[in-house]
């Protein structure tokens, strides 16, 4: 997991992002100790993406959005993303959901509980993510 400075640090974040992805990692180690894919996430406090959100496999980009009619820090997800050498990179692509910063971990774990339920074909997590094809938004942006 990747992670920029966050809000905390610098001028243009809008969320917290070093703890926060710390707590990430413990708890979907906690969640899926047997789950040994690689895997990349990345979490950026902004739109600037200094994590590299676009190369993940699973990208946060920090936004205000709306979320149970208040104002609060979440993400835009971005999926599908890699670098792996020149046939196989691709950029993430916006999927149009927006997360609250309570629900990533959450989020993480549908996607992974989706793929385990239904692979659409893919052999690999992170060529699942490529092909996913995500319906509508989790919340509704300002």
């Amino acid at each position: 997991l990747q992670s920029c400075t966050g809000k905390e640090f610098c001028k243009f974040g809008i969320t917290e992002t070093k703890e926060f992805a710390k707590k990430v990692v413990v708890e979907l180690e906690n969640r899926f100790p047997d789950f040994k894919e690689d895997l990349t996430i990345a979490i950026s406090g902004c739109g600037n993406t200094c994590s590299q959100p676009q190369i993940a496999d699973i990208g946060f980009v920090g936004a205000m959005i709306r979320h149970e009619g208040e104002r609060v820090e979440g993400y835009d997800v971005l999926l599908g993303g890699n670098l792996e050498g020149t046939s196989k990179s691709r950029i993430a692509r916006k999927i149009g959901v927006k997360v609250p910063s309570t629900g990533v971990v959450d989020y993480i774990e549908k996607l992974i509980n989706d793929y385990k339920t239904d692979n659409l074909g893919q052999e690999r997590f992170k060529d699942y993510l490529a092909v996913l094809q995500p319906v509508g938004s989790v919340e509704d942006s300002e």
